[in-house]
């Protein structure tokens, strides 16, 4: 009841804080979603900047449980290319409601990165997204992951198995 009478507002304002303890910005973002629906497109933009990636992870994950169906692919397309692995994952897992043939084209460079990355859950999660690119952006992304060489260059990753994720399946 309290949170619900001091308001959206105060808690969007909370989770935006830079100077606020990550915790409580988290906290604040599943209040959001909770008992507000979450976050709008426009700040799971400016919740992509916050140097916690405990905060991005969380409003991705947030926009992920409240826009199932309808996922913004290009403002979820600034968190496929994060740095860090859990924002990643949670920015893919939210693209995955997204329906089949939807503007995946955005997301084609995060995916080649996280597809060539060290982090095998993230690679599992992208190729996941796979069948649900219509054919023009399954040929872009093929041939994006072909200029990307299939690997980190640091040897996690063996060029055969990046090609043998890119398998269009369905």
């Amino acid at each position: 009841p309290q949170a619900r009478q001091a308001g959206r507002l105060k808690f969007l304002a909370a989770a935006g804080d830079e100077l606020r303890d990550a915790s409580e910005r988290v906290r604040a973002l599943e209040v959001l979603t909770e008992l507000f629906g979450g976050i709008s497109g426009q700040e799971l933009e400016v919740l992509s900047e916050p140097r916690s990636p405990e905060v991005r992870a969380r409003a991705v994950w947030s926009h992920g449980r409240t826009h199932a169906a309808a996922p913004d692919l290009r403002r979820l397309a600034l968190f496929v290319e994060d740095t860090d692995p859990l924002v990643a994952r949670f920015a893919m897992q939210a693209a995955l409601g997204a329906p089949r043939g939807a503007a995946f084209a955005q997301l084609i460079p995060g995916l080649v990165q996280q597809m060539s990355g060290p982090d095998r859950f993230n690679r599992q999660t992208a190729s996941r997204l796979i069948p649900k690119l219509d054919a023009d952006t399954f040929k872009d992304l093929s041939q994006a992951a072909q200029q990307a060489g299939g690997g980190t260059g640091d040897g996690t990753v063996k060029p055969a198995a990046w090609q043998a994720t890119v398998v269009k399946i369905g």
